[in-house]
């Protein structure tokens, strides 16, 4: 697939709120209610947007399983050892080197791993049968849940859980230009609004006013009984979420935005890196000095963004992100790779 402007913008536009959503949740948001509010809406759909995106960019290739090497398993591997170093000789935290159970947000790279083998074994299906697959995998996210043996053990959980928004999003690849005429139809743009309103009142007539209701329960890493909430809200969730990805889809801008654009080029660097700035922060308590300026905090997020995805940062990170020492041969295939690596 080409490189599109709506995917690139709605990619920087979720990678922002990921860095926003992660400040935020090193301020006492519990004491603070719209704060709360804010974050868990974030937390509501940004990760099931991610997966449903990275489905987009996924084409069936015979250099996926190299891709799944290189691109996901090389840097996984990487920062998990860089988190184990950094957590023990630099934050003060005594923590083993374990790579089945990935730190903080390297689970994303082992579920992109599980999502590309998953669709390249889809790949020759035809439509019918990529669509049952779509809701036959909605099906296991919501009885996987009560099986508590399934958590964050090589992110099986999240993985399982994501898996029909990075099928969903597969499903658009292949006719992927007549899904972006449609998104200019005005019925469908009135339709994704309904469809964001619905969102909302989901979550401030429902899910926000249920007992014992926590934001936890959207990180679908664990099980119903081990804090993972119920399989109704399962659905719900899922259901808002998907919500979400249609509005994105139909009113994030299909326009090049100056400098806000080539950001979304490089998301990886961003949602790799970001993590450590804000232990940096929290080691220096700068935190403390945010908690009364949520307008700095969202600049903050800004410009952390922007600068992890600028160039500078992308070419040094880059030995990094991806295995450095690929063959001539395959220069060719790690240009076309672009597009998923950097979902």
């Amino acid at each position: 697939m080409k490189r599109n402007a709506k995917i690139d913008n709605m990619r920087i536009l979720l990678m922002f709120l990921v860095v926003l959503a992660h400040l935020y949740t090193q301020l006492p948001y519990k004491k603070m209610p719209s704060l709360y509010v804010q974050r868990t809406l974030i937390f509501a759909f940004h990760m099931p947007a991610m997966a449903f995106i990275s489905g987009i960019c996924f084409h069936r290739s015979a250099s996926n399983d190299r891709r799944i090497l290189h691109s996901f398993i090389y840097p996984y591997v990487i920062f998990q050892v860089l988190w184990f170093l950094a957590n023990n000789l630099v934050f003060g935290k005594e923590v083993a080197l374990t790579f089945t159970t990935p730190s903080w947000t390297l689970w994303y790279l082992p579920a992109l791993a599980i999502w590309y083998f998953v669709g390249n074994a889809a790949g020759n299906l035809s439509f019918r049968w990529k669509l049952i697959l779509v809701l036959a995998s909605f099906a296991v996210a919501i009885v996987v849940g009560f099986d508590d043996s399934v958590g964050s053990y090589l992110t099986l959980s999240r993985a399982i859980v994501f898996l029909p928004f990075f099928l969903l999003g597969s499903l658009l690849h292949e006719n992927f230009d007549r899904v972006l005429e449609l998104c200019k139809k005005p019925l469908v743009k009135v339709f994704a609004l309904t469809l964001l309103a619905w969102f909302f009142l989901t979550y401030f007539l429902y899910l926000l006013k249920l007992d014992g209701f926590s934001a936890a329960w959207l990180y679908q890493y664990a099980g119903y009984a081990d804090g993972g909430g119920t399989w109704g809200c399962r659905i719900i969730t899922m259901l808002a979420a998907a919500c979400m990805c249609f509005f994105l889809l139909v009113w994030v801008p299909d326009v090049r935005v100056p400098f806000v654009t080539p950001l979304g080029m490089h998301t990886m660097p961003i949602y790799l890196l970001h993590t450590f700035v804000i232990r940096f922060m929290e080691k220096f308590d700068l935190f403390t000095k945010l908690q009364n300026h949520l307008v700095l905090t969202f600049v903050l997020a800004v410009v952390i963004t922007a600068a992890l995805g600028s160039k500078p940062v992308v070419l040094a990170s880059k030995p990094l992100m991806r295995w450095p020492f690929s063959p001539k041969k395959h220069k060719a295939e790690k240009k076309e790779a672009i597009t998923a690596e950097n979902s």
